[in-house]
């Protein structure tokens, strides 16, 4: 059965460097440091194409349990499903398991999936438009505010960040 925890999470240390990507797609190394006002949902999956859809639909579970709704909840969904995929596609570990954290920090949004293939790297290529596939990174390259990747140990980590609107009301118990 898959593990689904929502917990608030204390403050972490800053991450290691990270290959991050902006909109314009350039790549920038950033060092991240949390706030200690945060919530997070994180759920894993079985590295299976069929289990894709839970992704989306706990997602999208996340997100409404936050007061997330709209275009957002669209956008992040969808990029959700394209890296789940990649994930899920690329990731060489036979029963592996892929994991999503959803951070909602203040205004910030941020998706991670991480898998245990950490040097399989993400690629954004040029596919064209009747390709069936290579789409999904030029997806999280043109709605997220920025992107990028990060190697750890035993892991690799894709992450999209998004911005709530200024009107949007963050959920109090943050």
């Amino acid at each position: 059965m898959y593990s689904l925890d929502s917990i608030a999470q204390p403050p972490d240390t800053p991450l290691a460097s990270e290959r991050r990507h902006d909109r314009a797609g350039l790549e920038q190394s950033a060092q991240e440091v949390r706030h200690p006002m945060s919530a997070t949902m994180t759920f894993r999956i079985p590295k299976h194409r069929r289990h894709v859809s839970t992704a989306r639909q706990l997602t999208a579970k996340a997100l409404a349990d936050w007061g997330i709704a709209g275009e957002l909840t669209d956008v992040v969904v969808l990029l959700a499903s394209e890296i789940v995929t990649n994930a899920v596609r690329h990731c060489r570990v036979s029963y592996a398991l892929v994991e999503v954290t959803l951070t909602l920090q203040e205004q910030d949004l941020r998706l991670e999936v991480s898998d245990p293939d950490r040097d399989r790297l993400p690629q954004l290529r040029d596919s064209a438009p009747d390709e069936e596939g290579g789409h999904g990174l030029a997806l999280v390259d043109a709605l997220a505010e920025t992107w990028g990747y990060r190697q750890g140990p035993y892991t690799k980590c894709v992450w999209a960040t998004f911005t709530l609107a200024e009107n949007a009301v963050v959920p109090s118990a943050l």
